[in-house]
């Protein structure tokens, strides 16, 4: 039985640490469908739900995991803890699940740029030297960068003029020049 419940432990810590994400998006690989949930529609392809939904249960799974090691795993080498430590242990994941989900939350939640070109117009800091080439950050996005006012300082503001291919044209704006 112990053998058995360490086994189970180890196939879930794998299950839990990127499989069941990859299931659940391959699974509902169809942008398209889409499930009636009342008045509202549901897409499967939610990126920000589906990370929720992947944090709830892969928290659930992996705390079932801890207290299995806790209860039957460490026993077997001798190793008993106390009840606190088997409750101290789960709170102290929990709450680094929380925080690391915080922190993954936001990149996950941004939208996507349908067409490359909006981005036209933006402003962006340079954050490599713009000599002619260099690099920006524009919309928490680092894209290569061709300035078309000659050298421009790391840290100055930047307006995107234009877009080839994977490469931004910028200027400086009309009040810096």
């Amino acid at each position: 039985m112990k053998i058995i419940s360490f086994s189970l432990a180890t196939i879930v810590w794998g299950f839990t640490s990127g499989g069941l994400y990859d299931i659940i998006v391959a699974v509902n690989h169809d942008e398209n469908d889409t499930k009636n949930t009342g008045n509202r529609k549901l897409s499967k392809r939610d990126p920000a739900r589906w990370h929720t939904y992947y944090s709830i249960i892969s928290t659930v799974v992996e705390e079932a995991a801890i207290a299995a090691l806790i209860l039957w795993i460490l026993p077997i080498f001798g190793i008993v803890l106390p009840p606190w430590a088997l409750w101290s242990a789960l709170v102290v994941f929990a709450i680094y699940s929380y925080i690391m989900y915080r922190i993954g939350h936001p990149t996950i939640s941004y939208k996507k740029v349908n067409a490359p070109e909006s981005i036209v117009g933006s402003t962006g800091v340079v954050e490599k030297a713009l000599t002619p080439d260099g690099f920006v950050r524009v919309r928490g996005e680092l894209w290569k960068a061709r300035s078309d006012d000659g050298n421009v300082a790391k840290g100055q503001e930047v307006t995107v003029s234009g877009i080839d291919g994977l490469r931004l044209t910028v200027k400086k704006p009309i009040d810096q020049q």
